[in-house]
């Protein structure tokens, strides 16, 4: 069909629960009823290698039926076995039916009207010698979006952001352009935006019966399960109650520009505040093939990176955190556009319409109108508070990290930070510090238990967490549940769990990377059992990667205010299998302690087509360049302090930017070859360098390794060899014409676009050519005619012959040798003749008779002097 496929990792079960395969990708189709061509229906279609046997598995009579004749069928050949072309779900046969019904006797099958015509069902009362075939289509689905999101993360993590801003797009800059002219503030100094459309939503279609299709399937989920029902219900309540959503009593027929949201419930047991979030589904494609996001603007990326906030956080020495209490929902959104965000709900009783009347998870545009609002607020309120810049460069999604150098600095930070937030709408909630005095001024009730504290989103997810009590970061992973089989999907899902911003595990994640790169190479299917070398290599890693939890990750850096006492050291790494790239920060205490910690690290695998050593060896190097250049830009303070690049290859180091380390002291060769997790737990070599880096600078080693002087070095003859080389003449007009007079005039015209070109005066008639230029032409093939085959003789004539046409009277006098006692002058080529130094010589060494020094003596002292630096004066 050529249709334009997506990918997916569907996961395919039928009966008893048994995967019978994954999809091939994904495709929206659209099909009309062979009975009426008006009725034409879109839906997602998944690809399958094969759907299923043939239906029906024998040949039927239906010559008994007689209920059934004269029905347009949607398919007038059910009754033969063949093959099925697609199997309609659930979801689109509730908008099929229609109301007629044709039923016959008990034992007969019934027909079903639909938009695609008559369908049929029920016993066929036949009866065979032998079945053949039992054919049953039951299938579900498991789209397992986390694991296409843990595992885009995980990549994408491995990739170093670039340090500069991109140019921002049409579409993007309508967006920007949008929400400058159109966002206010109420009374209360809460922000009102108006969601940015790129089109008519009027494209959408019908949307009530999808949202209300989703409502009835979150009210037998909230039925089946208790627990998640009363977290639903408590959260629409509140919801409610916050007015975030209001009953809609605007009838639907005068609303034209209405869009319904389906809606589900994502549990987040991690959660110390919102256990379920209920999502908003801007992505669901209705029937017309359209969903509500493709007719927004997503807006700019305008997220700091993780990174960088990360790394910021970690050089204060007194810190603090928060995040904002229903980021989204302090948000308003205007009047005007609430209609584009109706809902269906209904606890118990009929279905109600409600309007989200503030910004709603599951829109594209959301998380763009979030942070452009946070930025417009630090623009509007920095007039008052001098420390808004925290929100620019200290906040990651709704969580800011930030800290000073002093406790009385930090919360003077903490304070501003809150009063601005509250100028916006925005309350903090969950606070935390390491040094209580900091919160000082905050209420209780808005911090957190100083145990253990997750402290962002993505790492609370993922397993990242920060011990305010030790000031160290640790890691949390999930158990590994048992299976019967290793599969790529389960190898997958489970690597794609580590989340390491920072690539402090890259020893370890590059394991798995090594992994994953031998799957697709070996291409593997996602549900086929992996072969034996690889599960043995996956078991050895799966079972002690819970070792991770034992890593305990300094979060101070130890930095001061004086950028002097501190150094950047980086180190690079390849091999054939990956290269990695780690920096370390050294700084001194008030008390000249040397503390060394592990900064950030990266590591990639290496290209399936095999490159050399030194090819790795210089993309690692590149790796670590790319690497410093990016922590820099983001520790502005530090632009300035002495780095440090060391690499294990001293045929690729330059003089002065890097230095060259052996192999075994060299912690980046952790992350070019991997780390099992329990050999990573002690390795001292990369959680803290190599031990001389604690040493003075004068311990360090040198540049070039030093050459052993006592060995002999083994002495070989020197080959040279000569090659002669005919170099083609690169005009070939001659070649390409075969009469003289096309080729004398074409050459002329060339000649004299090239005067031109060189700023010549123009001839007399520029649309003629003259009679001296047809000759000069002549005689430039002539000399070039000649110079291509008698160039031998050319030469000879040039350096043999032409000498001997000269008669010099000097050239037919004989020159004797300098003998003791001759006047000549010292050529010195600084000064002009008229200067040379007036000499006598005085000895002329050499038995041979040939005179190569001599000896002269001038006015003021004696020099030993070439012959070919001397002048003689002959007197006659």
């Amino acid at each position: 069909m050529r249709l334009s496929r997506s990918r997916s990792s569907l996961n395919i079960a039928g009966v008893g629960a048994h995967k019978v395969g994954s999809v091939r990708g994904v495709v929206s189709v659209q099909f009309q009823s062979c009975v009426d061509p008006s009725s034409v229906f879109t839906a997602t279609a998944y690809i399958l290698p094969q759907l299923t046997g043939k239906i029906p598995s024998e040949p039927i009579n239906t010559s008994s039926w007689d209920h059934l004749e004269g029905l347009p069928f949607a398919d007038p050949d059910f009754a033969t076995p063949a093959q099925i072309d697609i199997i309609l779900g659930a979801d689109i046969y509730g908008h099929l039916l229609r109301d007629e019904l044709r039923k016959g006797p008990s034992n007969a099958p019934v027909a079903q009207h639909t938009a695609l015509g008559w369908i049929v069902s029920g016993s066929t009362s036949q009866k065979y010698s032998q079945i053949h075939q039992v054919t049953t289509v039951s299938l579900s689905s498991d789209e397992e979006l986390s694991l296409n999101d843990s595992l885009q993360r995980f990549w994408t993590q491995e990739d170093i952001p670039s340090s500069t801003h991109a140019r921002l797009n049409a579409d993007e800059q309508a967006c920007e352009e949008h929400f400058r002219t159109t966002h206010s503030r109420d009374p209360t100094g809460r922000y009102i935006v108006r969601l940015p459309f790129r089109s008519d939503i009027g494209c959408l279609g019908d949307t009530r019966q999808a949202a209300e299709q989703s409502m009835r399937r979150v009210q037998r989920q909230i039925v089946i399960n208790n627990t998640f029902g009363q977290l639903y219900k408590n959260f629409m309540a509140k919801y409610a109650s916050l007015r975030h959503m209001q009953r809609c009593t605007v009838p639907t027929d005068v609303q034209s520009a209405s869009v319904y949201l389906p809606h589900h419930g994502v549990l987040r047991q991690q959660s110390t505040t919102t256990k379920l979030r209920v999502v908003f589904n801007g992505s669901y494609r209705t029937k017309s093939g359209y969903l509500l996001n493709d007719c927004l603007h997503t807006g700019p990326k305008l997220q700091q990176d993780l990174d960088a906030v990360l790394l910021r956080w970690r050089v204060y020495p007194y810190v603090f955190a928060a995040d904002i209490e229903k980021m989204y929902r302090q948000i308003l959104v205007h009047p005007d556009d609430q209609p584009a965000q109706k809902i269906i709900w209904s606890e118990t009783g009929p279905p109600l319409e409600y309007l989200l009347c503030t910004v709603a998870f599951g829109l594209a545009c959301s998380p763009f109108l979030a942070i452009r609002v946070i930025l417009q607020l630090a623009d509007d309120e920095e007039h008052r508070f001098p420390q808004a810049q925290i929100l620019r460069d200290d906040m990651y999604v709704d969580d800011v990290l930030s800290g000073a150098d002093t406790p009385e600095r930090a919360a003077d930070k903490a304070k501003q930070l809150a009063q601005i937030l509250i100028a916006g709408g925005f309350p903090l909630q969950k606070w935390f510090t390491n040094d209580l005095t900091i919160l000082a001024n905050i209420h209780e009730s808005s911090q957190l238990d100083f145990s253990n504290r997750e402290f962002n989103a993505e790492a609370r997810t993922l397993g990242l967490i920060w011990n305010p009590n030790s000031d160290t970061f640790r890691f949390k992973v999930s158990a590994v549940v048992s299976s019967s089989s290793i599969t790529k999907r389960t190898i997958l899902s489970r690597i794609s769990q580590l989340f390491d911003p920072l690539g402090w595990l890259s020893p370890i994640t590059l394991v798995g990377k090594m992994l994953i790169q031998q799957l697709w190479k070996d291409q593997i299917e996602w549900d086929d059992p992996v072969p034996a070398a690889i599960s043995q290599k996956w078991v050895s890693f799966a079972d002690n990667l819970t070792t991770v939890e034992s890593y305990s990750i300094p979060r101070w850096l130890h930095t001061h205010s004086d950028s002097q006492a501190i150094e950047i050291h980086g180190f690079s790494d390849a091999s054939h299998d990956a290269l990695g790239a780690v920096v370390y920060l050294r700084s001194f205490s008030e008390f000249s302690d040397v503390n060394i910690t592990l900064l950030v690290a990266k590591s990639k695998v290496a290209p399936l087509k095999k490159q050399t050593i030194p090819r790795l060896e210089l993309s690692a190097a590149m790796l670590l360049a790319r690497l410093i250049s990016r922590i820099r830009k983001i520790l502005l303070k530090y632009q300035s302090v002495p780095v440090h690049l060391w690499l294990d290859s001293s045929e690729l180091v330059p003089d002065a930017k890097w230095h060259h380390v052996a192999g075994t002291d060299n912690p980046a060769d952790c992350a070019s070859r991997g780390l099992l997790p329990l050999q990573l737990l002690n390795h001292e070599l990369w959680w803290h360098g190599p031990a001389w880096l604690k040493q003075p600078s004068v311990m360090w080693p040198t540049t070039v390794p030093a050459l052993d002087v006592t060995v002999d070095l083994e002495h070989r003859r020197s080959r040279c060899t000569m090659i002669n080389i005919a170099l083609k003449s690169t005009w070939d007009l001659i070649d390409r014409y075969s009469q003289l007079n096309r080729l004398l005039r074409i050459t002329a015209w060339l000649k004299r676009c090239i005067s031109r070109f060189r700023g010549n005066p123009p001839p007399s008639n520029p649309h003629a050519l003259t009679p001296e230029e047809i000759h000069e032409s002549l005689l430039f093939w002539i000399k070039e005619t000649q110079s291509r085959y008698f160039a031998n003789e050319l030469y000879a004539v040039s350096k043999e012959y032409l000498h001997h046409l000269q008669t010099r009277n000097k050239w037919q006098q004989p020159e004797r040798n300098v003998k003791t006692g001759d006047l000549v002058l010292v050529i010195d080529e600084r000064t002009p003749p008229s200067k040379w130094p007036l000499a006598r010589v005085i000895t002329v060494p050499g038995a041979d008779g040939l005179v190569r020094v001599v000896s002269v003596r001038t006015s003021t002292s004696t020099y030993k002097r070439p012959i070919t630096k001397l002048c003689p004066l002959y007197v006659s």
